[in-house]
């Protein structure tokens, strides 16, 4: 048996154990209950890993210490394989931030992987976002997430290059006379009225006389590119470079109504012409850029200041960063007009998106509210420089956070990697970070005194065209980057190279929508089409429901067309 002394001392230590328990700060209290929250990107950089490292410690200490944030990162070329793969397996994280045009893929009814945000959210994007940008991560009438990234195309040049050509003695009076004009055409202001676009025509004579060969080599090598073509990356960068081209010259991409091609027409055989003939023309002098040069020099070419001419998307973060000084060297100025572009329209950049998406295992975990909790405080504008560096120099490369008053924390990273942030507020109060002088790009100027932001920035809001995403939209553009690298890389035959892609991408189409609901087009398929056809869309979630199984050309409606798709492909079988 115990004695008194033991018990007393038993109860003392009590005391004193709940006394110290209830004294503990309360992050110590609700450590135990701490959600989880993860977030699937490609952000994977050293610099960007130690950026999101500082935000979310931050966040769970000052902001609400109830949540445990982890991000988990992939290559951009693996992301799309990662978050299918762990959607099967039933591992998908609480936040994917992905490519707008995989929306489809991942929020039909198959699938159902993502989840609709609350409608105060969506209202909220649709009313501070740019118009594009919203219209990017809109899939049938639902804003699927936060759009982040926002990047349209442009044609930059190298104003020294031209200048030299100019000056050069050797220079014919005529030709001099021609890049003069190219040159204050490129440098005109894109936001004053009567601005008139160079033509397809001006784009090839001036990158021919640009370009500067070594004849004393053989064969003869180019020194200097007066044109070079983006083919480095993923095909998404070959087919935004096609389809900005394209509309830009009267074209279309295609029709999902029928659904048909409409890319292999006359616009889309001049677009490949165009990149051809700046290519394969003989000899080879004459050429713009060495095919057998790409991509081994593209890298170093911005270095070196050796691309006097190139079609690029916003986010050339590197070329800042390799030109360093020269990079203010650089003009950024819209597309080329093409030759079958109606002479009232103007030259069409394609405008594309990345967007934060939850998913639905997130909602049925019960962490809706503390993952948009965290998304809105993203996205929320604060003071300049709100939260404090948390260790000396680890964001060296992007700063306290965020550098412009009212800007948001997503907005300033997304500056920092020179991409346009989607959110009308931070273009308008963001503030650049890399820079060599001031009121042109110098830290601490905002976006839209940096020539590089204002040109994109400008061609976006007035210039830009929102893509449109359809389930099989990865399918199809792998085919369109194969057709652009057999015309840049290999001298195909451009009117081939473009008829193959067609006939290829045209078998695909059928099955951009929702046609095969069971493994076979067949009469399993005609009980949903009767249901959706004759289901009144006032019914409360009626109308989401059909269209997600019914509507075979992702157009958001059931219609006749769809009965006739279903018709034209009754027998079918697998996915192609």
């Amino acid at each position: 048996m115990k004695s008194n002394k033991t018990i007393a001392s038993l109860l003392t230590m009590t005391l004193l154990f709940a006394f110290v328990l209830a004294s503990l700060p309360l992050t110590a209290i609700v450590h135990a209950t701490v959600t989880p929250i993860t977030m699937l990107t490609h952000w994977n950089a050293v610099k960007e890993s130690a950026y999101w490292e500082d935000i979310t410690n931050y966040y769970e200490t000052s902001v609400d210490t109830s949540v445990d944030i982890t991000f988990e990162v992939v290559d951009f070329p693996d992301l799309y394989n990662e978050i299918t793969l762990r959607h099967v397996a039933g591992n998908d994280p609480d936040i994917i931030h992905m490519h707008a045009m995989w929306i489809p893929a991942f929020a039909n009814w198959k699938t159902m992987l993502l989840a609709e945000p609350p409608q105060a959210v969506q209202d909220n994007i649709k009313a501070d976002f740019s118009p594009a940008a919203v219209s990017g991560v809109t899939y049938k009438g639902t804003v699927w997430g936060l759009p982040t990234e926002y990047n349209t195309w442009a044609l930059v040049y190298n104003r020294v290059l031209i200048e030299n050509k100019i000056d050069d003695p050797s220079t014919s009076a005529d030709d001099k006379a021609f890049l003069t004009t190219t040159l204050n055409r490129l440098e005109a202001n894109v936001t004053t009225g009567g601005y008139q676009p160079i033509t397809w025509n001006d784009l090839k004579r001036a990158a021919r006389l640009l370009t500067v060969w070594d004849t004393s080599t053989t064969p003869p090598t180019i020194v200097q590119n007066g044109f070079f073509p983006f083919v480095e990356g993923m095909p998404e960068e070959q087919r935004f470079q096609f389809m900005s081209l394209l509309w830009s010259n009267g074209g279309e991409y295609l029709d999902l109504s029928v659904p048909t091609t409409l890319f292999n027409s006359q616009s889309g055989y001049e677009v490949m012409q165009l990149y051809y003939d700046l290519g394969f023309s003989t000899p080879p002098e004459t050429r713009a850029y060495d095919p057998l040069n790409i991509p081994d020099v593209w890298w170093t070419a911005w270095e070196e200041q050796s691309i006097a001419l190139a079609i690029l998307p916003t986010w050339m973060q590197y070329i800042r960063e390799a030109m360093v000084e020269n990079f203010y060297n650089m003009g950024v100025s819209v597309l080329p007009r093409g030759p079958s572009l109606d002479p009232g329209d103007f030259p069409t950049s394609l405008a594309y998106g990345w967007v934060m998406a939850t998913t639905q295992k997130a909602v049925n975990d019960g962490k809706e509210t503390a993952v948009w909790n965290f998304l809105n405080w993203l996205n929320t504008p604060m003071a300049a420089e709100a939260i404090p560096e948390a260790t000396p120099g680890m964001r060296v490369e992007f700063g306290p956070v965020p550098r412009g008053a009212g800007c948001t924390i997503l907005g300033d990273y997304l500056i920092a990697d020179s991409i346009i942030p989607s959110r009308m507020s931070d273009q308008s109060t963001g503030v650049v970070l890399l820079g060599y002088e001031e009121g042109d790009g110098y830290p601490g100027d905002q976006i839209l005194t940096d020539f590089w932001f204002e040109g994109f920035i400008t061609i976006a809001n007035l210039y830009g065209r929102p893509d449109k995403p359809f389930i099989k939209s990865e399918e199809v553009q792998a085919e369109i980057g194969l057709m652009f690298e057999r015309v840049v890389l290999i001298g195909d035959d451009p009117t081939t190279a473009v008829d193959d892609a067609a006939a290829t991408i045209q078998a695909l189409l059928p099955m951009s929508g929702d046609i095969d609901l069971n493994g076979e087009v067949d009469i399993f398929e005609v009980v949903f089409l009767i249901v959706a056809v004759s289901t009144p869309a006032a019914i409360p979630g009626s109308s989401k429901w059909v269209r997600g199984r019914c509507d075979f050309n992702d157009d958001g409606i059931v219609d006749v067309l769809d009965i006739a798709i279903y018709i034209q492909n009754f027998g079918r079988t697998g996915d192609p």
